[in-house]
């Protein structure tokens, strides 16, 4: 439940390169090992499935989009990579900023 009432401040963390560097060099050897085609036909299979605009429990395994973020991931995408699959479709919640490169 969120516990900030409307128009509450929050504080935001904000991560900067620096604290980030250290594990950067993993993000560039998964995506230097990994198989492109395959990360990338799994995160298309995700927005295609959200576009359809199937309820939430879609009857078809291949329209879950659970089950395809889960494909995406064991692919190999990262973190930020399935989100914004599904941003394509759904957009961006008004609040939420990142920093470019935090995405992952």
């Amino acid at each position: 439940m969120n516990k900030c009432g409307a128009g509450e401040q929050i504080e935001v963390l904000t991560v900067t390169t620096p604290r980030c560097a250290p594990n950067s060099w993993l993000l560039k050897q998964l995506r230097a090992e990994r198989d492109e085609a395959a990360v990338q036909a799994a995160l298309e299979a995700l927005t295609a499935a959200a576009a359809k605009g199937r309820p939430q429990r879609a009857r078809n395994l291949d329209e879950n989009l659970l089950k395809l973020s889960v494909d995406a991931a064991r692919a190999k995408a990262t973190v930020g990579e399935s989100p914004a699959a599904l941003e394509k479709v759904f957009g961006r919640e008004a609040g939420i900023r990142t920093r470019p490169g935090s995405e992952g």
